[in-house]
């Protein structure tokens, strides 16, 4: 058994552990392995990839995505294995706490290696919301005026600093304003779309817009408003995952969060 870092050669082997559900893995995969704050690993056995995982560096914290083992390797330990090497790799960088998104599969591995379950992700899927006029005058285009504003909302929402991460992408952002003021942003070019809002009003005004061109909603369990709004219109969870914390507590507000960045990041 090999464990390594991974490079660009490892990237169409990798598509032999692509699992169900999950969008193409060769993507992520592909960005771990040039982005300067990613430590992507591979787990080699009999000549052959049996894992991979890959950790994501924000300062003091970090987030574990994608551990993935073949199916014939697993019940071998090849998860718990890997989770370890991923967490060694972000303790070396300082980080202080880490987080991941569990399935029911993956779960019971991480709290073996000592995550505690932090809170839910409920997933909302096939939702056709109606095509109704929108009250979009609160909704402005991306200016660079507001940058700080979104990098301020942002870190008081995860107690992350993911402005690196999310600059990039920035010039398609949608930002409500109300007396000048941020309070949420919509980014539709990244990844799942994030919707962050420290108001009712502006998650759901944002949300709405997303489900105009989009079916899924991820979000923590703590966000009551957006819960209630998706009931009204007769829809349910269609699954949940765990969030993860090892390490220390952060004083994240959940609330604030009407759909995900991605599954390694929150």
């Amino acid at each position: 058994m090999v464990i390594a870092p991974m490079d660009s050669v490892d990237l169409a082997p990798v598509t032999s552990l692509q699992q169900d559900g999950w969008s193409d893995i060769r993507v992520a995969f592909s960005r771990y392995v040039e982005e300067p704050f990613s430590y992507p690993i591979k787990v080699d056995m009999d000549n052959q990839l049996a894992g991979v995982g890959a950790t994501i560096i924000h300062g003091d914290v970090a987030w574990l995505g994608h551990i993935i083992v073949s199916p014939e390797y697993r019940g071998k330990g090849l998860g718990k294995l890997i989770t370890e090497t991923l967490v060694n790799i972000a303790k070396e960088y300082n980080c202080q706490t880490i987080y991941l998104l569990a399935t029911a599969l993956g779960a019971p591995v991480y709290e073996k290696v000592g995550f505690v379950t932090e809170t839910e992700y409920m997933i909302f899927t096939d939702i056709n919301f109606p095509q109704e006029t929108l009250e979009t005058s609160h909704i402005q285009p991306y200016k660079e005026d507001f940058r700080q504003g979104i990098s301020k909302l942002d870190q008081e929402t995860s107690a992350e600093n993911r402005l690196f991460y999310l600059e990039k992408f920035l010039k398609d952002a949608l930002v409500y304003l109300e007396e000048n003021e941020i309070e949420g942003y919509y980014i539709p070019t990244l990844e799942n779309g994030p919707i962050i809002a420290k108001t009712e009003r502006a998650g759901l005004a944002l949300t709405k817009l997303h489900l105009r061109n989009h079916h899924q909603l991820i979000f923590p369990k703590e966000n009551r408003c957006l819960l209630h709004f998706l009931s009204t219109y007769g829809y349910v969870a269609n699954s949940s995952c765990k969030r993860m914390r090892f390490g220390e507590l952060k004083p994240t507000k959940m609330a604030f969060i009407y759909n995900r960045i991605a599954g390694y990041l929150g």
